[in-house]
């Protein structure tokens, strides 16, 4: 007897139902078709709508095998982990499609990390820095991240920290730039070489101490970093900013003697092995002036003729053919400013004169670098008002 086929499939969907991932399975709970398919589907192919055909539905293909029978259901959370398995494996191919569809146009996101982070310290937002650098670790730790954090990363966290006391003289940069520095130090230990500490990690830490007027730890990293070059490791050796900045250093803190003692030594370093270290460590024109400043500014007895010595130095240096040292106005400006203070010295005012004269001649040679500027005068002029000779000023 042929039943209507609207019937026939009302017949069916009373006795057999779809279970919560869309497997069709009977009211006890036995799966009959292995992939998923909606209701829709099930009325379309029974009244043949897809097909175009008149077939009647054989009822008797629905029925259960022993072997179906017995087949075990999956579960719910067995699905479910399956699902997320899958999903987990596209994510991580097509992170890794991307990342190395970036690269090879040029645009690493670990790049792309550190520049953003390197934005964030010089715009003066350390702690947001921080916030995206620890974000990231955590999304890497997680398995959402292909990549990691890298030395230039904390690097760029630590500058921010520094920069901060800039604005702030009383931010305590220095410990949040220690507390990175030994975090950086765990991960290395920890196996992650790509956080270990470098030479810029050192120097900010300088940097930080210097600014904090910590002079003695930032000598104490210096001399720490000169023992790691000799220990055997090379890529650790101070370098030129490690050294201009410790002068910077002492010279902010009224120590002109410790600023030359300083530079003397980087200059007996850049002896040392010519090959190895005559790129890294250049005694340049900015760590004599900056220790010049510091004579000259320091008040203390004897700091013109320390000054003028050094200048003589700088000049003796130049003409021998180091175009490092070439001394410029800001060399003679505080080299005269030195002779101006010195008040025991019955020919400061002379020596002053004398030096902006030679200024003055370098000029009209063409040497912009050394045309007098303001100070320069202000100083000569202070210098012969205090030499109580009439009418030298």
């Amino acid at each position: 007897m042929n039943y209507p086929r609207i019937s026939l499939m009302a017949a069916l969907l009373n006795s057999l139902v779809l279970g919560a991932e869309g497997f069709l399975v009977s009211p006890a709970g036995r799966q009959i078709i292995d992939r998923p398919i909606s209701k829709s589907q099930i009325f379309s192919d029974a009244t043949g709508s897809s097909s175009g055909g008149n077939a009647d539905i054989d009822i008797s293909s629905t029925s259960l095998t022993p072997s179906e029978t017995n087949k075990k259901q999956k579960s719910k959370a067995q699905i479910n982990a399956q699902r997320r398995r899958h999903r987990r494996h596209s994510i991580d191919s097509s992170t890794s499609n991307t990342r190395a569809t970036s690269i090879a146009k040029g645009k690493d996101p670990l790049i792309s990390l550190n520049m953003n982070l390197d934005y964030l310290a010089k715009t003066g937002r350390a702690e947001h820095a921080e916030e995206l650098l620890l974000k990231i670790e955590g999304l890497f730790a997680a398995g959402y991240y292909d990549i990691r954090p890298d030395s230039v990363s904390y690097n760029s966290v630590m500058n921010a920290y520094a920069l901060k006391k800039s604005e702030d003289p009383n931010y305590n940069s220095a410990a949040e730039v220690m507390r990175l520095l030994r975090r950086m130090e765990d991960l290395t230990e920890e196996g992650q070489a790509t956080v270990q500490p470098n030479v810029i990690t050192l120097n900010t830490v300088i940097a930080t101490f210097a600014k904090d007027g910590e002079t003695e730890k930032a000598k104490k990293l210096l001399e720490d970093m000169e023992k790691l070059y000799q220990s055997g490791q090379k890529d650790m050796s101070p370098n030129t900013i490690s050294y201009n900045t410790l002068i910077a250093a002492f010279a902010k803190a009224k120590m002109p003697l410790e600023a030359e003692n300083t530079l003397k030594l980087m200059m007996r370093k850049s002896r040392e092995d010519e090959k190895a270290r005559a790129e890294e460590i250049k005694a340049d024109a900015v760590a004599f002036n900056t220790v010049l400043h510091a004579w000259s500014t320091s008040g203390i007895r004897g700091s013109a003729q320390r000054a003028q010595q050094l200048l003589d130095h700088m000049v003796k240096l130049y003409n021998a053919g180091n175009q490092d040292v070439k001394p410029d106005v800001f060399s003679y400006t505080s080299t005269i400013a030195a002779h101006a203070q010195d008040q025991k010295d019955p020919r400061a005012s002379d020596r002053a004169l004398e030096l902006l004269h030679k200024m003055e001649n370098q000029c009209a040679l063409g040497a912009d670098d050394m045309c007098p500027n303001t100070v320069a005068y202000t100083s000569v002029i202070n210098a012969l008002a205090k030499s109580g000779k009439p009418g030298a000023a």
